[in-house]
């Protein structure tokens, strides 16, 4: 590696389905195809160089939307260091001072010009927003250690819902640290996605430093979103610390992407994803295991009480015309459309109201998940993977070396992309303190990050 290092910026420009590229004029890759761009000068931000470098070169005004990635590239004698954004055009002018050709260039075009090595890159992430659009990530999240929400909870909770870790228990609520982490993996290894939108009651995830010292152009694109912002017209339903609730209503998210990916923070990526991850020509993946219907009304019937997963999937199924099996949902990523929740709640205000009339968990309710993939299923609009084949599955056991084993396996392992560190609060402090260290590496956040 050369010890010469240049740092430059670069705008995808795209105009509905397309991005432009420029035709390089000079130096010894002329005539190859580019982002245009240019280097930054001293004293400069990325995005004030970026704003610069266009108007020099194509005589027009941009709006930089949101920042795609960094690009490390060494070529023969210089490193590159080259930071993307995604732009879009604030005058329709462009004139070429620098460039010999321009070209606007759909998904399937941008094989057709030969790219600069460092821009080639970018391509497939690229091409993925082109023929997807932009994809979100929704994040329900609470901490169940603010005292303030705890005296809430003790205030609104019928009977014994605060003994039953199925309905009120601390467990439902416990936070050490996970929406950190989730955050950190999705920004490392889902790139393409454009926003993270933490829903919440009046917390704060306080993840300022984090994004700040290990992803400084992404701070803006993790958004908190309060209960009453979703629950806006029904008020009446506030305040709630039922997850089925606020996964009825997590829709609303205002300038929510039509594709979305609902996960948990217990979730955590672990490897790189793409979109295909999530969607697929137009359909949704579910990562999940058919189950018959008749095994889990066999349960329900040994324990009509129970609030459990499997039983409020089937209250989907029944709900949604019925059938005989139930997408037994693992303990990984969902990926949803916005314009199927809101048809849905206009077509089926009775279960809307279902899930919105309890404050806390109970039997009577459903998983909006389940009832989407079921009606994608009916479709033909959905990929059935089994979540064995995606997702990894921790859980604290009191067998001795649990923890070292599955560490190790989850490092060695190359082919699971999701991660599930289900109630991690139950671990003891040292064995908190291993995972901690093993998602700080995985994810690349030191842990050491100042909080402002």
């Amino acid at each position: 590696m050369s010890d010469k290092r240049i740092e430059v910026v670069a705008a995808i420009i795209r105009r509905g389905d397309e991005i432009f590229a420029t035709q390089r004029g000079y130096g010894d890759y002329k005539d190859w195809w580019e982002f245009p761009g240019g280097k930054m000068e001293p004293g400069e931000t990325a995005r004030e160089a970026l704003q610069r470098e266009i108007r020099e070169e194509l005589d027009a005004e941009i709006r930089i939307d949101r920042f795609l990635q960094t690009v490390e590239w060494d070529y023969p004698g210089f490193h590159l260091t080259m930071h993307c954004f995604w732009c879009s055009l604030a005058s329709e002018a462009l004139h070429l001072n620098e460039h010999e050709a321009a070209r606007w260039l759909g998904a399937d075009a941008l094989s057709e010009v030969r790219w600069l090595p460092a821009d080639e890159g970018l391509l497939p992430l690229i091409a993925d927003e082109l023929r997807y659009g932009p994809i979100d990530v929704v994040l329900p999240w609470v901490d169940g250690s603010d005292p303030v929400l705890a005296a809430r909870r003790a205030k609104y909770a019928p009977g014994n819902a605060l003994a039953n870790e199925e309905v009120g228990g601390t467990t439902r609520y416990a936070s050490v640290g996970e929406i950190r982490w989730a955050v950190a993996s999705t920004l490392r290894f889902a790139p393409f996605v454009r926003k993270v939108f933490i829903v919440t009651d009046g917390q704060d995830p306080d993840l300022g430093g984090m994004l700040r010292t290990y992803f400084p152009e992404r701070e803006k694109d993790v958004v908190v979103v309060d209960h009453s912002v979703i629950f806006r017209g029904r008020e009446d339903a506030l305040p709630t610390f039922n997850s089925n609730s606020i996964d009825t209503l997590i829709w609303n998210i205002p300038e929510l992407a039509e594709r979305y990916i609902y996960t948990n923070d217990d979730v955590m990526l672990i490897q790189p994803t793409t979109p295909e991850d999530f969607f697929r020509a137009g359909k949704s993946i579910c990562y999940a295991k058919r189950l018959p219907a008749w095994i889990v009304r066999l349960l329900r019937r040994l324990k009509p009480q129970h609030v459990g997963f499997k039983a409020s999937m089937l209250r989907s199924l029944e709900l949604m015309g019925g059938g005989d099996h139930i997408l037994n949902l693992g303990h990984t990523p969902c990926a949803m459309t916005k314009s199927w929740f809101a048809r849905w709640a206009e077509e089926r205000p009775d279960m809307v109201a279902r899930n919105l009339k309890d404050k806390f968990r109970t039997v009577d309710q459903f998983e909006v998940q389940e009832a989407f993939y079921l009606d994608m299923e009916r479709q033909d609009r959905l990929v059935l993977i089994s979540d064995l084949e995606a997702g990894l599955y921790f859980k604290r056991s009191k067998k001795r070396g649990y923890v070292d084993r599955k560490l190790a396996a989850f490092e060695a392992d190359k082919t699971h992309k999701f991660v599930c560190f289900n109630s991690l609060n139950l671990c003891t402090p040292d064995e908190i303190a291993r995972v901690t260290a093993w998602l700080d590496s995985r994810v690349g956040i030191g842990g050491g990050e100042h909080q402002a």
